[in-house]
């Protein structure tokens, strides 16, 4: 691979879900680089994500349920938010076809309106921009709320009355 050429490419991972075999993409990966309003976020191992593709239909009796959210533009699957529009980026491309005012492309502005909702609280320093002087292994940093319990021991057998 050259990667001389490519050092300043952001690199996003695209990661299998378990649910019926999906692809989903990080909600902190891929707000960087392009737009993700009116796209429903999901949490999956408890991190924000986005579906890639459509997600799977339901069975025909569970789609006549209305959801007070809505349904998915392009493909009618029903949505958890009320700002969102569309269940996964795929629909939200194929609506892009019918509307030229939806976009993947990243308005600064936008762009801060969105975060604001999910937001830290702590400054921009420029350190969440792409880069190999930001890039950090994967599997390096715990997000466990909680730690670990250890070991208490071997199992003990309940006492015979």
């Amino acid at each position: 691979m050259c990667l001389s050429g490519h050092r300043d490419h952001h690199v996003l991972q695209i990661r299998r879900s378990s649910y019926k075999n999906s692809v989903v993409i990080r909600v902190a990966e891929l707000e960087e680089v392009a737009d993700m309003s009116l796209v429903q976020p999901y949490v999956v191992n408890h991190e924000r994500v986005v579906y890639l593709n459509p997600r799977p239909q339901t069975p025909q009796h569970a789609i006549m349920c209305f959801s007070p959210a809505g349904a998915c533009l392009m493909c009618g699957r029903k949505l958890v938010d009320e700002i969102s529009r569309f269940c996964s980026l795929g629909c939200k491309l194929e609506g892009m076809v019918s509307d030229p005012n939806l976009t993947f492309i990243l308005d600064p502005e936008c762009k801060l309106e969105y975060s604001d909702s999910y937001s830290t609280g702590e400054e921009d320093d420029g350190s969440h921009l792409p880069g190999p002087s930001n890039f950090q292994p994967i599997g390096g940093t715990s997000y466990r709320r909680q730690p670990r319990k250890g070991v208490c021991g071997p199992p003990q057998r309940a006492p015979f009355y």
